[in-house]
C-alpha cells in the first residue's frame, strides 16, 4: 500500500522495492485494480506510463510480461473481476 501512496503523491516509483510475490489475485485483476483508480485520479486520456511500470516493478506476477501488453490491456476488465470482488469481501 505504501508503494502505491508514493505512486499516486509523487508521481514516480519509489525506490527499494521488494517485489510482493505471487497473491491470491490473478494478475489482469491486479492489473485492472490500479487502472481503476487512475481512470479515478486522471481519467482514461493517456494512461501514465508509471503506472504500467509499478506493476512490473511491484508485482512479481508480471515478470513474463510484456510492459507494452500491459498497458494495452490496461483498461481490460477480466470476465471474472465482479465474482472474485465478491469473494474477497467474504
Amino acid at each position: 500500500i505504501q508503494y502505491t501512496y508514493h505512486l499516486i503523491e509523487k508521481g514516480k516509483l519509489p525506490t527499494g522495492i521488494k517485489k510482493i510475490p505471487q497473491t491470491g489475485f490473478a494478475a489482469n485483476g491486479i492489473r485492472f485494480t490500479y487502472y481503476k483508480i487512475h481512470e479515478f485520479l486522471y481519467g482514461t486520456q493517456s494512461i501514465k506510463q508509471e503506472w504500467v511500470d509499478f506493476l512490473h516493478a511491484v508485482f512479481q506476477q508480471f515478470k513474463d510480461t510484456q510492459s507494452s501488453t500491459t498497458k494495452a490491456k490496461f483498461s481490460t476488465k477480466p470476465k471474472a473481476y465482479d465474482a472474485d470482488l465478491k469473494q474477497m469481501k467474504r
